[in-house]
């Protein structure tokens, strides 16, 4: 398989897979509770089969992607997509704060985020009360995502409502930056959203709709109520939800 390095530096990597001419598909590597600098991450293959490029961006930190490359990054990649009429992203949770991060520099059309974040850092999100030990690790000077988000990004905001009250006010923060982009509320779905979808075996329509550009929200609805009964995560979730508000039917547990 081709294979080309857009970015090798100390802190970040970019590589991109395939020969495809539709277009260029970008994602990011997620947070790795025993990360211990890059991990091993390959090219989406749905994306190489639909005649896509697939790029692949990874950090050897868990940093959110601010820190000393990501300035270089962001001209890098701005070169190397700019022969490019189609770019389009998926991030989840950290991936899809970088997402947002280099949105502007990849000239994306659409993205679908999971869980995404518009800070982690107190002093931007004082309702946020996770990755303490990585706020000090990110490069705070760089924590700006309304300089780099790119204002008329389109596609959709993956969140669970129901896992913790952050979650949601992480999404609608992010979709203020982002107003073209779509919320949905994906209730016992997880962080990030996808346990579900993957095992109703959904996900790989989703990906599908995402990589060709297509997704909405209706549609991501429309998968979440057809599978989610069959998902024993979902219903776990609601029954303990169910059970935290006193509902009828909270003896079931």
């Amino acid at each position: 398989m081709p294979q080309q390095v857009v970015f090798d530096g100390v802190c970040l990597r970019a590589t991109c897979y395939g020969a495809g001419t539709a277009g260029i598909i970008v994602t990011f590597d997620h947070w790795r509770r025993f990360r211990s600098g890059f991990a091993e991450v390959g090219p989406v293959q749905r994306a190489l089969r639909m005649g896509y490029r697939s790029l692949v961006i990874a950090s050897a930190a868990n940093d959110w992607y601010l820190n000393a490359d990501t300035a270089a990054l962001q001209v890098a990649l701005a070169g190397f997509v700019q022969p490019a009429d189609v770019v389009r992203s998926f991030g989840f949770s950290m991936g899809g704060y970088a997402t947002l991060l280099f949105s502007r520099a990849l000239r994306l059309q659409s993205a679908v985020l999971f869980a995404p974040q518009v800070s982690i850092r107190r002093a931007v999100v004082p309702f946020e009360q996770r990755w303490w030990r990585e706020q000090g690790v990110i490069d705070a000077g760089q924590d700006r995502l309304g300089d780099f988000a790119k204002a008329d990004l389109r596609g959709v905001i993956l969140y669970d409502p129901y896992r913790v009250r952050a979650e949601g006010l992480q999404a609608r923060a992010v979709q203020a930056l982002v107003p073209q982009m779509q919320l949905v509320a994906l209730p016992f779905s997880g962080h990030p959203p996808t346990a579900m979808l993957q095992a109703g075996k959904a996900y790989g329509g989703l990906m599908a709709q995402g990589i060709a550009g297509v997704v909405t929200a209706a549609d991501v609805r429309r998968l979440h109520r057809e599978h989610r009964e069959a998902t024993p995560a979902y219903l776990e979730g609601m029954l303990a939800f169910m059970k935290r508000r006193g509902a009828a039917g909270a003896d079931l547990i």
